[in-house]
């Protein structure tokens, strides 16, 4: 086609401010933001231009059309990335997937912090300033028998804190055993290095005994710090010190002794210590996380023996790490459903679906393989037992009976995947032996029906 011809296609092509004046596009502006309409309506003519000058013809031009391409622009803009997803891998506690979804209750909490002003600071009837962590802290010592805490935005900067204030330029002694690395390169040792503490490994990857903790001890050393080993166990030859033989020396030789808990449990859950347990074991301050077996936002609590909680709350980097109203206000309620412990059992979305009965989740995953099976797709449906995980660095080795629904098909199932993944809900699933699995345990109320209506999307002839 001679250039003239295509210079006579693209003077077809509406400018900007004449694309604005129309009627359609127009009344895009009473209700999205005008620069995400002016940056749409460029994009809009842009690909004007590209179809013209790949297929050398005009595409046609309607008012219509473009409102509807600017406005699809400008919505998908401002949709928010963080958007919720449907969690069929089994995996509770999932971090790549935002941890621990919150109870009703906080999300209420959250709302009512959030669109206005709040009691973040003041008493109401002095008009004084106060702490902000007046209503959280009774809460905390009152469902874990400590003297006092304190809470800052997560467990590394608990542990960060923790150290600096208690331990900066002193030794730390650790077994070598503890010196883990979880998700996202997060390594001990560098945490404690970036607290301005020197480390002291004790023991072997396999073996630490009292005696080398004791053996280590010396007048510089600041503090005994015990670390829940995570997502990982040590097994065999093997053998460890206990938070309550730890806490002991620490008593012997005038040490504190430090318990990075991790993963947090208030509820008994098999195979993790509690809270409770870790302070009835002598402890003097435990750090843990808020977003894994607690069930709130993210946080990291601190607590333990009075003395020390006092040297925390005070040091200049509490500030740096200190938490807004937006958490204390979701930590608040959460904590509240665990002063009855039944209670939190059933309203902490965490604690229900690792309680929840295993015959119940065969009778869900009966009712879902039933609803794939009406849409008559092209898969193969089955009901199939699977092992969930609590996840979140927590109870390694040590996974729930749970049930699951399998697909598979001609599309194969690393395109199903791909395509539940990528749709609106987007889906996260298992792949194994050539198909897509549904754990159901990890589904929330009323997603079945969303599952069922993405595949008959993806799936029908």
């Amino acid at each position: 086609m001679p250039d003239t011809e295509i210079e006579s296609l693209l003077s077809q092509i509406p400018q900007v401010d004449q694309l604005l004046r129309e009627k359609q596009v127009l009344n895009l502006t009473g209700h999205l933001p005008r620069n995400l309409v002016v940056e749409g309506a460029r994009k809009y003519i842009s690909e004007l231009r590209e179809t013209i000058l790949k297929e050398k013809r005009f595409p046609g031009f309607s008012p219509d059309k473009a409102a509807e391409y600017i406005s699809k622009c400008v919505l998908n803009t401002m949709k928010p990335a963080l958007s919720r997803v449907i969690n069929a891998t089994g995996i509770i506690i999932h971090t790549n997937l935002g941890r621990s979804p919150l109870s009703e209750s906080a999300l209420s909490a959250l709302r009512n912090a959030a669109e206005g002003y709040c009691l973040l600071e003041i008493d109401p009837g002095t008009g004084e300033r106060t702490h902000r962590i007046k209503n959280i802290e009774p809460l905390l010592c009152q469902i874990t028998g400590a003297e006092s805490a304190t809470v800052v935005n997560n467990d590394a900067a608990a542990v960060m804190l923790t150290l600096n204030a208690l331990a900066r330029e002193r030794e730390v002694i650790c077994s070598v055993g503890e010196m883990v690395e979880i998700g996202g390169s997060f390594r001990l040792p560098e945490i404690v290095k970036a607290s301005g503490v020197r480390l002291i490994g004790v023991g072997t990857t396999n073996r630490t005994y009292l005696s080398d903790y004791e053996n280590a001890i010396t007048e510089q050393t600041a503090a005994l710090l015990k670390v829940h080993l995570s997502n990982f166990e040590i097994v065999g030859f093997t053998s460890s010190v206990s938070v309550s033989e730890l806490s002991a020396l620490g008593r012997r030789r005038a040490v504190p002794v430090i318990y990075d808990l991790g993963s947090g449990a208030l509820a008994e859950i098999a195979g993790e210590i509690t809270v409770q347990q870790a302070l009835r074991d002598g402890a003097d301050i435990i750090t843990f996380s808020a977003d894994k077996l607690l069930g709130g936002p993210q946080a990291g609590i601190i607590l333990g023996a009075k003395r020390y909680i006092e040297v925390l709350s005070r040091h200049p980097l509490g500030r740096a790490v200190r938490v807004g109203k937006l958490t204390l206000s979701a930590l608040e309620a959460t904590l509240k459903s665990y002063l009855d412990p039944q209670w939190a059992k059933d309203q902490i979305p965490v604690l229900r679906v690792i309680f929840t009965p295993v015959e119940k989740l065969r009778r869900r995953a009966k009712r879902l393989a039933r609803l794939i099976e009406k849409e008559e797709l092209p898969v193969n449906v089955e009901v199939i037992d699977c092992e969930s995980q609590i996840g979140g660095g927590t109870t390694a080795g040590r996974n729930l009976p749970s049930y699951g629904v399998a697909i598979s098909g001609v599309q194969g199932a690393s395109r199903i995947a791909h395509q539940l993944r990528s749709g609106e809900p987007r889906i996260f699933t298992i792949m194994r032996d050539e198909a897509v699995i549904f754990d159901v345990r990890t589904l929330a109320r009323g997603e079945e029906k969303q599952i069922v209506k993405r595949l008959a999307e993806i799936l029908r002839p």
